[in-house]
């Protein structure tokens, strides 16, 4: 086997493993998976952070008659959505 070694292997650092030169792929981070092995907490996580943005937060759309901008690749995702936020009183 081939074990690269990386600097200080205890520190936190996502970008250790991005390779130089490269871009990311679109969708390629589901943080929720999809298909027959969906998170099958996704629900109950979602409402969460509902409850906890919408408690502490007043969010609105920027325009509310400006059109969804999704795409559907087996997974529709939202690519844009403004909206305006601002703590409650």
């Amino acid at each position: 086997m081939l074990y690269i070694i990386r600097e200080e292997p205890d520190k936190f650092n996502p970008d250790r493993w991005l390779v130089e030169g490269s871009e990311s792929k679109k969708l390629s981070f589901l943080m929720f998976g999809g298909g027959l092995r969906i998170c099958p907490g996704r629900k109950i996580a979602m409402i969460e952070l509902v409850c906890l943005l919408y408690r502490k937060y007043e969010i609105d759309l920027v325009d509310m008659n400006a059109p969804l901008n999704v795409e559907s690749i087996g997974i529709t995702a939202c690519n844009e959505l403004l909206v305006k936020i601002k703590p409650r009183n």
